[in-house]
Order: structure tokens, then sequence, then C-alpha cells
């Protein structure tokens, strides 16, 4: 029982707190021109382990990384921007 407070729709709180940290990163690092990351690569700049880097970007990442290319930069903010809601629109009641 203890395990699913931990959860919100099937995803670790753990997992949900770090997706803004990547979002962040990856928009930081399309303005510097990468148009593909490895998640070696963003565990090492976030000092997180590559295994819960790959685990958290799985859950919101339509398509996975490649091997030895990674993501495709643009295509992992857009997929997680959808997944946070950062583009749905809501009526507002004033």
């Amino acid at each position: 029982m203890e395990e699913k407070k931990n959860m919100v729709g099937g995803i670790s709180r753990k997992t949900l707190e770090r997706l803004p940290m990547y979002h962040h990163y990856l928009e930081r690092k399309y303005r510097e021109g990468t148009e593909t990351i490895s998640a070696p690569a963003i565990a090492l700049d976030l000092q997180l382990n590559e295994v819960q880097v790959r685990k958290d970007l799985a859950m919101v990442a339509k398509t996975a990384g490649k091997p030895k290319l990674g993501y495709v930069v643009k295509n992992l903010i857009r997929d997680m921007e959808e997944f946070l809601g950062f583009h749905k629109r809501t009526r507002q009641l004033w």
C-alpha cells in the first residue's frame, strides 16, 4: 500500500519531480544547438544515475533513444511537454 502512495498515474513521484529538471536541461541543450543526446550524457551533466535517466525518459518519450545516437532533443522536449500538459488549453470560468 505504501508503494501506491508514491505513485501518480502509474509514475513515481520522484520521476515526476525530476521531469521539470530534464525539461529545463533539454531546452538549454537545444538552444545551444544540440540535436541528439544520450541518457549517459544527461546523467553525467545532471549527476544522476544513467539507468534512472533511461527509465524516467522511457515514461514520457514516444520513441526510444537510438544506440550510439540517443534521443532527438526537440522530439524529447515535445513529448515531455505533452506529457506534462504544457500545451493543454482550459476554459476560464470568469
